[in-house]
């Protein structure tokens, strides 16, 4: 579907919100660095949510869609929260601790999958702590691997059978700390689009809908 023409220039207003709301994050995260590579990003995000919303009013009843009022409520509700997520997501969440946390437990799956050496080594230091029975909260930690291991020897097949009985661990370990960062990250929501768009304007998009055939054949 094509994005609807309109009277006026909401290319411009999507700039608008996108630096309001980075004053926004700024002022809560003095250091945060934004990162755009491409400033037409904006204006795709922007207009894609506003496109979703088109499509979820012209899938509604005719009692609902056909009231300019609900609609318009209706598209500035969903294309804040829409932006407010995928800017955040884009944006925010990926300069956190937490996801920086993530990143290097990654780091290390894709080192252990390509270094073979590297994960010998982890596999020596796995079978030591097997064997001994250590209780978790007695486990060594400041012993050097000479001191733990010997000069024990791996064959390979053991080595990559223990890879990939404990890859989908660490995986799934990976997933819940990344899925913990985005529990935790607040959600800094975009300015309110009433600040940006006349009651005109968004009738207009509302009126101009390519997803309203009731509408569109009148």
């Amino acid at each position: 579907m094509v994005f609807p023409q309109l009277s006026y220039d909401i290319d411009a207003k999507a700039f608008d919100i996108f630096r309001d709301w980075v004053r926004v994050v700024k002022g809560k995260y003095p250091a945060w660095e934004l990162v755009l590579e491409d400033e037409r990003e904006i204006v795709k995000s922007f207009k894609g949510s506003v496109m979703e919303g088109l499509q979820r009013i012209g899938e509604r009843e005719p009692n609902h869609r056909n009231l300019l009022d609900w609609c318009t409520g209706y598209l500035k509700g969903f294309v804040s929260s829409g932006l407010s997520f995928e800017w955040n997501r884009r944006y925010v969440q990926f300069q956190s601790e937490g996801y920086k946390h993530a990143l290097w437990l990654k780091s290390l799956i894709l080192f252990l999958g390509v270094d073979s050496d590297a994960l010998k080594r982890v596999n020596r230091l796995y079978r030591y702590l097997l064997e001994n029975n250590f209780p978790f909260q007695d486990l060594p930690n400041t012993e050097t691997e000479e001191e733990l291991m010997g000069r024990q020897v791996l064959a390979d097949f053991e080595c990559q059978q223990n890879w990939g009985f404990h890859k989908p661990y660490m995986e799934d370990l990976l997933y819940q700390d990344f899925l913990k960062t985005l529990d935790k990250a607040e959600q800094l929501e975009v300015p309110d689009l009433d600040e940006y768009f006349s009651l005109e304007e968004m009738e207009e998009i509302i009126l101009k809908s390519p997803f309203d055939s009731d509408r569109n054949a009148a």
